[in-house]
């Protein structure tokens, strides 16, 4: 696309958007501020949510240091339309379009050039409907999650820049380089640590159990004809908050070749406001498929263990410190082993719906074949999310 057709198009976009926002916007409230509160159909309400994140880096590569600037891939920049009606007392629809300004996918490598292209930032994560029953559960469908995602982010703590199994995630354009001769021809942070956390979002049937006894299973069939199963618990066992998580997945006839995942994820939170969080994850690839899944290949698999420690020191808002160590191996090729090192520290200030963080992350990789070692990377990282 050209940049004059692409200016065009974000322009148009933009304006749809600010249009979309005046049509559904009613009287303002006693304080001035506008409300939504009024759409075309008086039978279905209609509200917007959303979110601004943005980071900033200052990245080590072994050969030089860079400050890199991104929106976080942890938690991108979006917004988020809900609609809600219901049929009776028992059963109720809702449908979700949530937009995404994905600026990471566009920026923040190793070697990007001065004034680096944008393309086209906006992302749709998520356009489904949802028919919720008071005994049955709910029937999801569209894209969106699929049954086993998210299992591998469980956590009590709460801190969005430190989700388990997210380093390569926030530092995913960043490019390990190798030691001796400095290129950069190696793999990236996300393809050597992934988000090990099945397959994500899709075009899906997904089903919601009711929640029994702090228990909720679901299941889903994707448009790649791969099932995902997963089983998850909430609740506090004396003054002890309880998240635990297991989920399974199995791409029938997809693009993964048949391959399988399993995982499972345990996190607590103390009343004192100590905390730990931990789990593993495993891919059970198809030999049959040759290629990257040939007979010969190692099956990828990765563990997370986190710390952390949280209390509300002021009115501000709770302060929280979260240490993680991430282990994966096999990932962006047969015989890789990483490690990845993280310390987060996190201030929400609750006046504002306003998060800042700060965090250091190394990362390690080896690899078999490689001749020469790899450089870490070492990252200082500065953020903010702001919600409404």
């Amino acid at each position: 696309m050209s940049q004059s057709k692409f200016k065009a198009a974000n322009l148009l976009a933009g304006t749809a958007v600010v249009a979309l926002g005046l049509a559904v916007a009613g009287q303002a409230s006693a304080d001035g501020h506008a409300k939504v509160v009024k759409n075309t159909m008086d039978q279905t309400s209609l509200r917007i949510s959303g979110q601004f994140s943005r980071q900033v880096h200052i990245v080590d590569d072994g050969h030089n240091t860079r400050v890199r600037h991104d929106d976080s891939n942890y938690s991108s920049s979006r917004f988020r339309f809900h609609a809600d009606s219901k049929i009776n007392n028992d059963l109720k629809v809702g449908a979700l379009a949530e937009i995404a300004f994905d600026d990471a996918r566009n920026g923040g490598t190793g070697q990007a050039a001065q004034n680096a292209g944008r393309g086209a930032d906006l992302q749709t994560r998520i356009a489904e409907i949802a028919f919720r029953h008071s005994a049955f559960g709910q029937l999801t469908m569209g894209a969106g999650n699929k049954a086993a995602n998210g299992v591998m982010n469980t956590n009590t703590h709460g801190v969005y820049a430190a989700l388990p199994n997210g380093l390569g995630l926030q530092n995913s354009a960043l490019v390990f380089r190798d030691k001796v001769t400095g290129n950069l021809d190696r793999p990236t942070a996300i393809g050597a640590f992934g988000d090990f956390d099945f397959t994500s979002r899709g075009t899906r049937l997904l089903y919601n159990t009711p929640v029994f006894a702090g228990f909720v299973a679901s299941v889903s069939h994707d448009d790649e004809q791969t099932v995902e199963t997963a089983l998850r618990y909430s609740g506090t066992i004396f003054d002890t908050r309880i998240r635990a998580s297991v989920g399974y997945s199995d791409a029938i006839a997809s693009n993964n070749d048949g391959a399988q995942i399993y995982g499972g994820m345990l996190s607590m939170n103390h009343s004192s406001g100590l905390g730990a969080t931990g789990g593993c994850s495993y891919e059970n690839e198809d030999p049959s498929a040759g290629g990257a899944d040939a007979a010969d290949n190692e099956d990828p698999y990765g563990c997370v263990i986190q710390g952390h420690f949280q209390r509300k020191f002021n009115e501000m808002g709770r302060t929280s410190l979260v240490v993680e160590w991430e282990h994966q191996a096999n990932l962006a090729a047969n015989g890789d082993v990483g490690n990845g090192y993280s310390v987060t520290l996190h201030q929400n200030i609750d006046s504002a719906a306003l998060e800042l963080f700060a965090k250091y992350t190394v990362l390690e990789l080896e690899r078999d074949s490689q001749v020469n070692e790899f450089d870490d990377l070492d990252i200082f990282t500065v953020g903010t999310r702001v919600r409404f």
